[in-house]
């Protein structure tokens, strides 16, 4: 279907009359969010419309925001900002920083990163943060190399925070992401929802509530009742003596394969922001390759980027290269023709005795949250541990010592919580 034949998704009126000639855009194909282009000159921007002229001599008036966000860039660069109602999309397209806060009303307000990596057409998965305090412009960093390499918009919610009643916290991410709906070409039934502490639990009650593909909660008790999603792939993260690690333990091992528990040293904070990084790439990789064909265009953008960046992984981290690429082949079973090149890395890198045991390490950590941290009473348990847990974590600490950070980690999970 032609570009003019989707009047209801592109929003187009024609103009009977076109003022102001000057000025105008080289001709050039813009395309719209909806992925459909035309062919033409732009006259005038103003008041956040673009005053279009096709090829064939129509004339149209379309909002600005209803075109792709280099587009909207283009414009706004060409006009030299006569347009006074940018969408945050295009805003924040092509910049290497957070823009923000954006009023999304009813007192919500939010961060925004877009990578240039985006999939055009509004097809692109949304990563939504919600924090245990307020969250300001850098709380996305953690996730841009990793936001580019996949592809996928960040934002985070300046007001959900802990001290806010649940239904609070959930009417600010609702009014959020209604508003980026309208603005950011991203389907946002395609969230990953994250968060730390009280953060984390608003990630598992959102994930719970709203369309999703999938959440990261760190450090976080699970709510009484949750019922989650069937389709969705969750990363737990969890200092190894937190007090919320039996939560999270049983919370992973109700949802089976479906979910992941990350331990690192460490109590109740989230130790760099390695973790968060690993939990944005494990649950869209999981989504993604659930069902690689209806999101083909996208996987073949991201799978070159990927490889590239497991690729220069290994030079300063081979063993994590070669959890990522078991990891794809045999958690995400992958497929199309990245599968070649990722029995050849992985033939490569398991020549590294180092690596296979920093896999096997990883393999222990998820039998140990689930044969000795889940189905405990009370899930967030304070100055807790028992005998069992502390003789087998002080035998696989001896065993993994010296391999990364898998010796601490096993100390720390011998240690009472805190």
């Amino acid at each position: 279907m032609s570009f003019l034949n989707k009047p209801l998704v592109f929003g187009l009126s024609i103009l009977l009359n076109l003022a102001g000639w000057a000025d105008e855009t080289p001709e050039r194909e813009w395309t719209s969010t909806a992925g459909t282009t035309i062919t033409g000159t732009v006259t005038e921007l103003n008041d956040g419309v673009a005053s279009i002229v096709s090829k064939n001599g129509r004339k149209l008036k379309v909002p600005l925001n209803k075109l792709s966000p280099s587009d909207q860039a283009y414009l706004n660069d060409f006009f030299e900002g006569e347009n006074t109602d940018a969408s945050p999309a295009a805003v924040a397209v092509g910049k290497s920083e957070t823009v923000g806060p954006i009023d999304a009303g009813d007192g919500s307000s939010y961060f925004l990163y877009l990578p240039k990596t985006l999939v055009p057409g509004g097809s692109a998965p949304l990563l939504f943060w919600t924090g245990s305090g307020e969250s300001h412009a850098k709380t996305l960093n953690h996730w841009k190399k990793t936001a580019d390499i996949i592809g996928i918009a960040l934002a985070c919610s300046k007001e959900a925070k802990n001290g806010n009643n649940p239904k609070s916290n959930g009417d600010h991410t609702r009014t959020c992401l209604k508003h980026i709906q309208k603005t950011v070409p991203v389907d946002i039934r395609r969230v990953i929802f994250s968060g730390g502490s009280g953060g984390g639990v608003s990630s598992i009650r959102n994930c719970a509530s709203l369309p999703c593909i999938g959440a990261i909660p760190f450090i976080a008790w699970e709510p009484e009742g949750t019922r989650y999603p069937k389709n969705a792939f969750f990363y737990f993260g969890t200092g190894a003596h937190d007090y919320n690690r039996y939560s999270t333990a049983e919370a992973v091992s109700n949802l089976g394969k479906r979910a992941t528990h990350r331990l690192y040293p460490g109590g109740h904070t989230i130790t760099g922001w390695e973790p968060a990084e690993d939990g944005l790439l494990w649950v869209y990789t999981r989504h993604l390759y659930a069902d690689r064909s209806r999101y083909l265009k996208e996987a073949e953008a991201f799978e070159p980027r990927l490889l590239a960046w497991i690729k220069e992984l290994a030079t300063t981290k081979p063993h994590e290269a070669y959890y990522w690429v078991d990891h794809l082949l045999n958690t995400c079973n992958v497929s199309g023709g990245i599968v070649t090149e990722l029995d050849d890395l992985f033939e490569t890198y398991s020549a590294n005795a180092d690596s296979i045991m920093y896999l096997r390490g990883r393999q222990e950590l998820e039998k140990f949250s689930k044969r000795f941290l889940s189905n405990k009473p009370g899930g967030s348990l304070r100055g807790h541990t028992t005998d069992q847990i502390q003789r087998s974590a002080k035998k696989f600490q001896t065993r993994y010592e010296g391999i990364a950070d898998l010796g601490q980690i096993f100390a720390d999970l011998a240690k009472k919580t805190d």
